[in-house]
């Protein structure tokens, strides 16, 4: 079972996600979830993946399309704390060149305010 947390802090959003991110997890949550994601006003949107065990092509899709929908509104969108497995399937396809990726909530929001 897939879970999220949402906390807001000034300019920046920490969008937690906790359990695998899979195509049965996101099937009926994943529309209430963007939409609530991409309705937010803050600027800066960091995504935790720190309890993200696993994530399958569904799940890799879905941060894409947050991703872009953020990107769009002129925001930035920051990863932070992905687990080995993770990184791994972002080298795979490419996405650690184009995510902004960090190891703590401290340097991705550190980065993010440099525009970095």
């Amino acid at each position: 079972m897939m879970n999220y947390e949402i906390k807001e802090s000034g300019d920046t959003t920490i969008v937690a996600f906790s359990g695998n991110i899979f195509f049965n997890h996101l099937l009926s949550s994943r529309e209430a979830i963007y939409k609530e994601i991409t309705g937010l006003a803050s600027p800066i949107i960091l995504v935790d993946l720190s309890d993200v065990p696993m994530i399958d092509s569904t799940g890799v899709g879905f941060l894409i399309y947050i991703y872009k929908s953020v990107k769009s509104r002129n925001g930035t969108i920051a990863f932070i704390n992905p687990n080995e497995n993770l990184i791994g399937v972002f080298g795979a396809l490419g996405l650690n060149k184009v995510f902004a990726i960090h190891e703590t909530t401290d340097a991705a929001m550190k980065a993010q305010r440099a525009g970095k």
